[in-house]
């Protein structure tokens, strides 16, 4: 349904809109979009806390994606009915606010602030939190095996907290919001690399362990088409992003695979063990 001045009409534009609609912007609105659905893979990172071990923490996982994809969904097909002309959302403010404005058109200047006021609190306490705490539980495990200054596996004595790793994590948060205030778009899409860059790296193992190491446990589609897809699709992804956020990205990466095979070449430990000791033993 589309919802204008005079009537309610039946229309997908909101979904596809063959005027807009390209590969190229479809890569890019991925790119953005990615950074939303951060955070589903945290979880992961507290396996050692978990009770139901592996398993509940896979369900865990699939289950906040799917949450968080049904709930996108829903909230922008719902701003796009209750937009007749997209089009005079243009670059800048307006486009960066449209969601806002939307808002106070549908409800009065009192939606558009409760709204406002609903998002900025979601982001400062559900976000952040979120990646300080899967952020801060890698840097440990990585301090634990000592790929990182042991000083990070510091756990609080009462608390039982990886409490030096915790404030690393804010104290970097920090400064990188002062570096690039104003500049979310090139934090984001920096972001973003990381991230897609990161799930790449996965597909590309789960296709090589189950094709070169376990072969016997080995499903057509779970372990060969499906990491191929992904493989595909990020790496278009990653192609249709900022050039900055690229040659960044990339060489941060590249350090990270120098380091690794020097590791390596020194028969140092290259595995994070995150199905180490309980943080609560």
């Amino acid at each position: 349904m589309m919802l204008d001045s005079s009537q309610i009409t039946l229309s997908f534009r909101p979904f596809f809109d063959s005027q807009w609609f390209t590969p190229g912007l479809i890569a890019t609105a991925i790119s953005v979009a990615a950074l939303n659905f951060l955070g589903f893979d945290a979880i992961s990172t507290l396996s050692e806390e978990s009770e139901g071990g592996g398993r509940a923490v896979s369900k865990a996982t699939l289950l906040a994606l799917v949450l968080a994809t049904v709930l996108f969904i829903i909230v922008v097909a719902f701003a796009a009915f209750a937009t007749g002309n997209v089009d005079r959302f243009a670059e800048g403010n307006a486009t960066n606010e449209a969601f806002f404005t939307i808002a106070g058109n549908v409800g009065g200047i009192w939606l558009k602030v409760a709204f406002s006021i609903i998002v900025a609190f979601v982001c400062a306490v559900g976000n952040i939190i979120t990646a300080q705490t899967a952020v801060s539980r890698v840097l440990f495990s990585m301090g634990r095996d000592r790929m990182l200054p042991a000083f990070l596996a510091h756990i609080h004595t009462t608390r039982k907290t990886p409490d030096y790793a915790i404030l690393f994590t804010g104290g970097v948060t920090l400064l990188l919001s002062y570096l690039f205030s104003g500049k979310i778009e090139s934090i984001s899409t920096l972001v973003n690399f990381g991230a897609l860059f990161a799930f790449f790296v996965v597909n590309l193992c789960v296709f090589i362990l189950f094709n070169f190491r376990m072969k016997a446990q080995r499903r057509i589609f779970a372990h060969v088409i499906s990491p191929i897809m992904g493989m595909i699709v990020i790496g278009y992804v990653c192609l249709n992003m900022n050039i900055h956020a690229l040659i960044l990205g990339i060489s941060w990466a590249a350090i990270g695979i120098a380091i690794l095979c020097y590791r390596k070449a020194h028969n140092q430990n290259i595995a994070i063990d995150l199905e180490g000791k309980k943080l609560l033993d």
